[in-house]
């Protein structure tokens, strides 16, 4: 396995939770706690793989938008010499060691490997060097609902044969991280615990404190009410 590497493509947890919204509440800092899990998560499963991995976060990342920068990437880990290379964000909770082993099986014996996420994006990219066409790679519909029909003909075009990881979701909104919590309350997996116990904190945290506010709005509406009207008629 020593031809191919494994990079996660990703921002910091404080430019993550200024992009997207995990909770409806809206609020940075636990936007941001909620990144640093999802990143923390992606870390430990790439590391456990035993192949070697790189992690390229914005002061690694070049280019003018988020096709020249994950096209770039793709070039700078096949130019220290591997000929295998596969990439994951941090967004797919789903994604598990099993799956990453899979895909490592999977792209040395096929040279291209895609896990489609079910929003029509895609949660795991990896191919061979051979082929890498980075003009190509950079125009494809990255960050749209098209990017895996688009992954489909840029290999078909190349006569690659792809192997395709199980369909799974990833995270990009409070709509999608509130279906992940309904779906994983019994997660015994140390992260996605974590992630569960503290969306729960919040909520309980908001729960009470706007009790606590409407009971204050109450006591001062009756403090400010005035003496029952009388009648001189």
């Amino acid at each position: 396995m020593k031809r191919t590497a494994l990079f996660l493509f990703t921002r910091t947890a404080e430019s993550e939770a200024s992009h997207k919204s995990f909770v409806s509440h809206k609020t940075h800092k636990a936007n941001v706690k909620i990144a640093s899990i999802l990143i923390r998560r992606a870390e430990e499963i790439a590391k456990h793989c035993n192949i070697p991995f790189i992690e390229i976060t914005e002061a690694q990342q070049h280019g003018n938008n988020f096709s020249e920068r994950y096209a770039n990437a793709f070039a700078d880990v096949f130019a220290k010499g591997f000929e295998n290379v596969i990439s994951i964000g941090n967004d797919c909770t789903s994604l598990s060691k099993i799956i990453l082993q899979h895909a490592l099986s999977e792209i040395e014996n096929c040279g291209a490997v895609v896990g489609p996420s079910k929003d029509g994006g895609a949660y795991l990219i990896g191919f061979n060097k051979k082929y890498f066409q980075q003009q190509s790679f950079t125009a494809l519909q990255w960050q749209s609902e098209n990017l895996f029909s688009a992954l489909q003909n840029y290999f078909a075009n190349q006569n690659a044969y792809i192997s395709l990881l199980t369909k799974l979701n990833d995270i990009d909104c409070a709509e999608d991280f509130l279906h992940f919590i309904k779906n994983n309350l019994h997660s015994t997996e140390k992260y996605l615990k974590q992630l569960i116990a503290f969306y729960f904190g919040l909520y309980f945290f908001f729960k009470t404190t706007f009790k606590k506010r409407h009971s204050l709005f109450n006591i001062n509406a009756a403090s400010l009410r005035g003496p029952p009207a009388i009648s001189f008629c």
